[in-house]
């Protein structure tokens, strides 16, 4: 069984321990039949337990076995009874042989011994229970999943039920163990817990095919990896069994809602609440997709902020707030966070104080300073305490994966150094000449660690939720703790650091671009350029994408424009990270975050709480990871924990100076010669063409506001900034709002809250159109007057759109700690005309953009026969005109400035790591990038 369940050697340690005095090896009595495995290991136990658990780190290793190995296990176990318990057969007397029960009793025996075995392996599993020490066995056996595991198994070998098959894939999916193994044809695969799982699952549903828990979880597995149409499939069959089944119902609308479709998903969200109000999964789910829509009823409000009650009303912002989904939404995300304090003891059951004391000397290759002995000292000794874990924010799991994350490039760092020195550049290509990978041994995850959990809230949804600086940052981090997790739990990675790069080879650094949106997406859309203009002389170029051609015309051209580009959308994770490795990447050590002041201002950065020497708050900001602040501090004084590179002007690229140029026809060259006087006058009869044909049944001096942002969950708080919208089109009777249809189901819901908000006629000025392509949307931008920004989670690739068509934007950078709703902030300030349209409140908003409003006059110029003009002037039309005739010169639109500008920042990246500057704190943490390039705009009067 051993053999033939595993394609590698047993280890030396088992064979030696179940070796016995007097007898054959192990090996040679395990290939002689009959052998008696049960006999074997019940002489050698203390011996076996012993290796089984220095193989394990302390606990029992994790046995991963088909399902159709269970069925076999038995017999592996007692052969010589047929594989039936012997303690219910009977020795003949004459003949010595084992005589078996008749089948009813097998059949009873074994469901009671199931029966035990699962109620053990059940309490076993009690949280309170976890990497407790045994009673009544030699040694110190551990609680551990890989235990539970092993009960399970032999549960199920027993007595099979469709339950029990659920019971152990649920306990499968959570293993981050994998090894290669031989099915019963003797066929390598590679097993590790989500892929067994999935096996049980299907053996389960070969027992029950409609069994609803099974065909849940069955689903939700494959929807992990991908397969969402499946498990649709699969949770409507469970639904359809089980119509009560909470859990079902909020998967099924998880799944919908992720093929785009919320507005299909409510019912099931609303059915779920129905049937248990406190499910989280099932609250945040129906918040989102009613979002989604613009169904803001019951949505309520947080204190100090506007909201909307049960019936739709608007509700005043008050000191209390309003309840609604909104606040349940905010509840659920602190109850979750406070669940990643209840993990107690890992810490002081991986080691003592003094034992990571010495790990960390280790790490530094050095002796640690008195000082900094008794800062870790000072740390840890909290963990070694229940007290107060909430408050102080003690999590355990997220202090030993941090570590391990904050222990690794350190090690890569000292590989470096001994092979090499503090060498920036090599004028010979460098290959190491020793092998020094036993030197540098990865830390491991504790055996048995569970996997992070994680809150109902996505990051990407704390965009535009009411959530607090510290909240919005743990959202992210849970998730970061995650996915760091899975990373250091694959079973390909190798016992050591991967290995550092050699020094460029004369100075050109090697940059690997990894990204899934090398198709017709914003990133593309946005970064295509920036490929192609990067200094051949300083850089190496590297693109690797993770997601299959969607065959759009964005891949092959920025293909084009990269040396090294690499389809990786196929290959697995252990592939794509050797493929790295071999090319010698030296910008994957990075650890910055590109920003702008603007976007990110430093004060949000806990790097500037250290420039600033604010002790109280640095120490409890720092605990113990040196320069690495820890996310779950209690400040809620910042929000990134990452360094910074500072990109003068705007962190946003953009590609439009390339790309969009078929409204005037005109190359960069050409339209230089052009006097402006005749751009603007050809730019103004574009406009009054394009305003005609898009609404012919207005006045052609209506003013038109717009906003082009999706209609989605990440604009959770529409509700707010359209009840302002609402409020500037009653100021501004002689003026329209257009929206896209985005999703068109939003679009019913808006324009009733329009007339219930301000009336028929405001509503009636509420105007929708289907979206355009890319092309055409860009060109159309320029019809409207004025682009009213969303607040919480402002317009990016849209506002650069809009820009570049010389449509002005108004925009709020309303939260210090959000860089979502500051990005257009960002990007107006690249323009050199940012002060009017930036403002840092709600009433200043409604009054600048009801001010730019009135201040535009059109006047009607006969141009030629049966065509007219209508041309422009006041405050908001000369803006527009700055904008457009500077275009081409503004640095918003200097795609060249911005990729020269990255490089001098991934320049100094790779120098602070080689000269250890980035983790001593000596260059004062974050990178400012300087731009000695002057802006030649002109401004018109």
């Amino acid at each position: 069984m051993l053999s033939f369940s595993s394609s590698v050697p047993i280890p030396a340690e088992i064979i030696g321990s179940l070796s016995i005095d007097g007898y054959p090896p192990f090996l040679d009595r395990m290939m002689q039949p009959p052998f008696d495995l049960f006999r074997t290991v019940h002489d050698s136990a203390e011996r076996l337990l012993n290796a089984l658990l220095s193989l394990g780190g302390g606990v029992l290793p994790t046995l991963l076995l088909l399902p159709e190995q269970l069925v076999r296990l038995p017999m592996v176990l007692f052969p010589f009874s047929v594989g039936v318990l012997p303690a219910i057969c009977t020795r003949n007397s004459q003949t010595g042989s084992w005589e078996i029960p008749p089948e009813s009793t097998r059949q009873n025996t074994n469901l009671m011994m199931s029966t035990i075995l699962l109620t053990v392996a059940k309490q076993l599993q009690d949280e309170s229970l976890a990497h407790t020490v045994l009673p009544g066995i030699e040694g110190t056996m551990k609680v551990s999943t890989s235990l539970i595991t092993l009960l399970y198994y032999l549960a199920l070998s027993l007595s099979p039920s469709p339950s029990t098959y659920n019971n152990l894939g649920i306990l499968l999916c959570t293993l981050s163990s994998a090894r290669p193994v031989r099915n019963i044809q003797g066929q390598k695969q590679l097993l590790d817990g989500p892929t067994l799982a999935r096996l049980y699952y299907q053996a389960g549903l070969q027992l029950e095919p409609t069994h609803p828990h099974i065909l849940t979880n069955l689903g939700s597995l494959l929807k992990d990896q991908g397969h969402v149409d499946e498990a649709i499939e699969l949770y409507m069959k469970a639904v359809q069994r089980k119509p009560d089944f909470d859990i079902a119902l909020t998967n099924l609308g998880n799944a919908i809602k992720d093929v785009g479709r919320s507005w299909d998903a409510i019912q099931y969200y609303r059915r779920a609440v129905a049937l248990n109000p406190n499910l989280f999964e099932a609250t945040c789910g129906l918040l989102n997709s009613l979002c989604s829509i613009c169904d803001w009823r019951g949505r309520g409000a947080v204190p100090h902020e506007l909201g909307v009650d049960d019936d739709g009303a608007l509700v005043p912002p008050s000191e209390s707030g309003t309840p609604g989904w909104i606040t349940k939404m905010v509840d659920i995300c602190m109850q979750q966070i406070a669940l990643g304090y209840t993990i107690v003891g890992i810490i002081n059951r991986s080691s003592d104080v003094d034992g990571w004391l010495q790990a960390l000397q280790a790490v530094q290759g050095r002796p640690l300073r008195e000082d900094e002995k008794a800062r870790w000292r000072a740390s840890l000794a909290r963990y070694h305490s229940n007290e107060g874990r909430v408050m102080s924010g003690l999590n355990e799991v997220g202090f030993i994966i941090r570590f391990i994350d904050w222990v690794q490039p350190r090690l890569q760092r000292r590989w470096y150094l001994r092979l090499y020195g503090k060498t920036l550049r090599s004028e010979q290509p460098a290959s190491p000449l020793e092998d020094l990978s036993a030197h540098f041994l990865r830390p491991v995850l504790p055996a048995n660690l569970t996997i992070p959990p994680v809150p109902s809230v996505l990051p990407f949804h704390t965009f535009t939720y009411p959530l607090s600086a510290r909240i919005t940052r743990l959202i992210a981090h849970r998730n970061a703790l995650r996915i760091s997790y899975l990373g250091l739990s694959q079973a390909w990675l190798p016992k050591h650091v991967f290995r550092p790069p050699s020094p460029p080879f004369k100075g050109k650094l090697n940059i690997g671009y990894v990204s899934n949106d090398v198709n017709d997406h914003p990133l593309s859309h946005l970064m295509q350029s920036v490929f192609g203009l990067h200094d051949r002389n300083l850089f190496n170029v590297y693109l690797y994408t993770t997601s299959p051609w969607d065959g759009s015309d964005y891949r092959p051209r920025i293909a084009n424009k990269v040396e090294n580009f690499v389809d990786v959308s196929t290959w697995s994770a252990h592939a794509i990270a050797e493929h790295i490795l071999a090319q010698n990447i030296h910008i994957r050590w990075c650890d910055y975050l590109v920003g702008c002041e603007t976007s990110c201002p430093p004060s949000m950065s806990v790097m500037d709480l250290w420039r600033r020497g604010r002790r109280g708050e640095q120490d409890q900001a720092r605990v113990a990871f040196d320069f690495d602040a820890d996310p779950e501090s209690s400040s809620e004084d910042w929000i990134y924990t990452e360094k910074l590179i500072y990109i003068p002007h705007s962190f946003m690229v953009t590609d439009h100076r390339q790309s969009f140029r078929k409204d005037e026809n005109l190359t960069y060259e050409e339209r230089l010669k052009i006097h402006p006087d005749q751009l603007w006058y050809e730019e103004e009869r574009r406009r009054s063409r394009m305003r005609r044909a898009l609404f012919p049944d207005i006045p052609q001096d209506t003013v038109i506001f717009a906003n082009f942002s999706q209609v989605s969950p990440w604009q959770a708080s529409y509700s707010a900034i359209f009840a302002v919208w609402l409020d500037i089109l009653t100021k501004v009777p002689r003026s329209i709002l257009w929206l896209l249809r985005f999703p068109s189901a939003g679009e019913e819901h808006l324009l009733r809250t329009a007339r219930a908000w301000a009336g028929e006629d405001v509503a009636s000025r509420v105007r929708f159109t289907s979206i355009a392509k890319k092309e055409d949307h860009v060109y159309r931008s320029r019809v409207a007057d004025l682009f009213l920004d969303t607040i919480e989670c402002n317009a990016h690739t849209i506002a650069a759109d809009v820009l570049w068509t010389g449509t002005p934007i108004l925009t709020c950078p309303k939260h210090a700690h959000k860089m979502c709703s500051r990005v257009a902030a960002s990007m107006a300030t690249a323009t050199t005309f940012g002060d009017l349209m930036i403002v840092h409140s709600m009433e200043e908003y409604r009054e600048r953009a009801i001010d730019l409003a009135q201040s535009v006059r059109y006047m009607a110029v006969h141009d030629t026969p049966g065509e007219v003009v209508y041309r422009g002037q006041g405050t908001l039309i000369n803006l527009r005109r700055n904008i457009f005739l500077n275009r081409d010169n503004l640095p918003l639109f200097d795609t060249e400035r911005w990729t020269r500008n990255l490089e001098k920042g991934l320049q100094e990246a790779w120098r602070r790591w080689v000269e250890g500057t980035q983790y001593e704190m000596s260059d004062d943490g974050c990178i400012w990038v300087h731009d000695d390039k002057p802006v030649s705009v002109i401004t018109y009067a």
